[in-house]
């Protein structure tokens, strides 16, 4: 999963979701863009088998 948006609104927010099985990381967020905070725990995020890890801003 990608997150490269840079559109109007001003937050984005990714809860309650289960990303696995992902051949690279589970989560990337594009440098510059709005960071939706995956791996705060208050968003209740699961991750599991992402073979590059969980989540990366690049």
């Amino acid at each position: 999963m990608v997150f490269d948006y840079g559109g109007g609104i001003t937050t984005n927010t990714f809860k309650n979701n289960t990303v696995s099985g992902s051949g690279g990381y589970g989560v990337l967020v594009e440098a510059g863009k709005q960071n939706p905070d995956v791996l705060n725990v208050a968003n209740n995020n699961t991750f599991s088998s992402n073979t590059s890890g969980t989540a990366i801003v690049k």
